[in-house]
């Protein structure tokens, strides 16, 4: 579950709700090509930083005796070891007109060419100084062939996005040349190539997200979004050779976040990291659709990797050989580490997706994307949240469901049987990741504690986009304000100006 302040927490208790908002943050670029370079420059202070260009988190103010930059006011830090993420920081002062004598360079270079096509280049210099370079050109090249050069001899903001198509490059080169003030270096905080398009709910004609979790891990998760946008200017269209339907490819990075007006302030959550699995650019149409799922979109390759060892060491050889997409990240919980299993004789064939599928099961976990675009393998937290879907946010009362008596589960064709009861269904298992008679018997009275309880439960709300599948919270009904214990298994939110949410969860109480 996202948090929030006090104030989201009370104003969704209320009769009204302020205006709500959606972002959709979507990078267009070649994957792989932003985290393939090597930087250099011609020239930099000790504190400057360029391992670290693809992000602009963080980045330290010091005073650095600059004209103006200085610490009287306790506002700025002095440079100290070890010193923190400066970005690039040139060694040169400009003039008094802002020119340099020696012309700041910075050099992204390639060891092959890039032969993906890519709509421009994305450059923020100093937000936390609030400076940049007055007229800075870039240069692309492929090896010792120019392909492009362009010149911005007026610029007047901190970032930067210029559209040029570039194909085939291995180099490119940026060159400051004069900066915004007098006596001041050149500094740059983040470089993408590529261009940051951002959607807002003006933009859209429909969204969905739609999460689910598997509380046994019997099944792989799924988070993924759908949405629409203008297409009335035939920007998508596939035959307009001056829109941006040419640049579309698999695996591009695409950031959600929901927002909520809060006293005069927007207050923003996380919304998921997704990526472009589909998209629809009809010729005639009006809207132009699209579709980006989780990272698991990407793990359906043949599992190589080792066959015996930890769970921890099996789900890391099977997502470290995976080309994991920008912006995708992964973790594996501890309790993973003490559970041994040897399955060198089963010879049958499974994706990377199923291992780690297999692994969450034969773990007890549950296995899910977080917000941040975190693959996780862990526990699933017992533990009740403060979230209440309650029957004032209900659009109707919640309806529940009781399965049939579970009888007993099954691991493994018999290696252990746990009872429940004497009569009703049994439940089987099989996973190879489940190994020996004791493991499959702690696997079985894990499924049996989960499943006893026959109850489920879905339902319709006024959604707080807060919530995630995966989370355990209460859902009231009409014989029970305190409500029950539930565990979230999927929601579904649509937006048309506000949210409206459907969920369904297992009672665990």
């Amino acid at each position: 579950m996202e948090p929030v302040s006090n104030r989201w927490k009370d104003l969704h208790k209320t009769d009204l709700l302020p205006e709500q908002h959606i972002e959709i943050t979507y990078k267009v670029t070649e994957i792989g090509v932003n985290d393939s370079y090597a930087a250099e420059d011609n020239g930099h202070v000790p504190w400057s930083n360029l391992n670290r260009l693809d992000n602009a988190d963080n980045v330290p103010k010091y005073a650095t005796l600059e004209q103006n930059i200085w610490t009287l006011d306790g506002s700025l830090t002095i440079p100290h070891t070890p010193y923190g993420d400066g970005k690039y920081v040139g060694d040169v002062l400009s003039n008094d007109d802002g020119t340099f004598t020696a012309v700041p360079t910075i050099i992204l270079t390639w060891t092959e060419s890039n032969e993906g096509l890519i709509p421009g280049l994305t450059i923020q210099w100093s937000e936390t100084y609030a400076e940049y370079p007055v007229s800075y050109r870039v240069k692309v090249y492929n090896g010792e062939s120019l392909i492009h050069t362009l010149t911005n001899d007026s610029n007047d903001s901190a970032l930067n996005v210029f559209l040029i198509d570039i194909q085939n490059y291995d180099r490119i080169e940026i060159e400051v040349l004069k900066w915004c003030l007098p006596r001041r270096r050149a500094r740059m905080e983040k470089v993408f190539v590529g261009i940051v398009n951002t959607y807002t709910k003006s933009d859209l004609m429909n969204y969905s997200h739609e999460d689910s979790v598997d509380i046994l891990s019997g099944e792989l998760p799924k988070d993924s979004i759908t949405f629409s946008l203008d297409n009335v200017e035939s920007q998508w269209n596939p035959l307009n050779t001056e829109g941006v339907s040419k640049y579309l490819m698999e695996r591009q990075t695409l950031h959600v976040r929901y927002g909520m007006d809060i006293d005069g302030m927007t207050e923003w959550i996380d919304g998921g990291v997704f990526f472009l699995s589909e998209w629809n650019t009809p010729s005639n149409g009006l809207e132009a659709s699209f579709t980006a799922r989780d990272m698991l979109e990407f793990l359906n390759i043949p599992y190589t990797g080792v066959k015996s060892g930890s769970l921890y060491d099996i789900a890391i050889a099977a997502i470290t050989q995976v080309d994991l997409p920008d912006d995708a990240t992964y973790r594996f919980d501890a309790s993973l580490l003490v559970i041994d299993v040897d399955f060198t004789e089963d010879t049958s064939e499974y994706t990377v997706a199923e291992i780690l599928q297999m692994t969450a099961n034969a773990g007890r976990c549950i296995l899910y994307q977080d917000r941040k675009g975190c693959l996780r393998i862990e526990p699933a937290s017992g533990v009740l949240s403060d979230y209440v879907i309650s029957q004032y946010v209900s659009y109707s009362h919640p309806e529940f469901t009781l399965s049939k008596e579970l009888r007993s589960v099954t691991v493994n064709d018999g290696m252990a049987v746990v009872d429940n009861g004497i009569k009703g269904e049994v439940q089987t298992v099989d996973n190879p990741l489940v190994t020996t008679a004791s493991h499959a018997a702690d696997v079985g009275m894990w499924i049996k504690d989960t499943l006893k309880g026959r109850k489920t439960v879905s339902g319709e709300f006024r959604a707080d986009t807060r919530l995630s599948a995966g989370d355990m919270v209460a859902v009231e009904n009409k014989f029970s304000e305190a409500g029950n214990k539930v565990f979230i298994t999927s929601i579904k939110y649509d937006f048309g100006g506000a949210f409206k949410g459907s969920f369904e969860g297992r009672v665990m109480d």
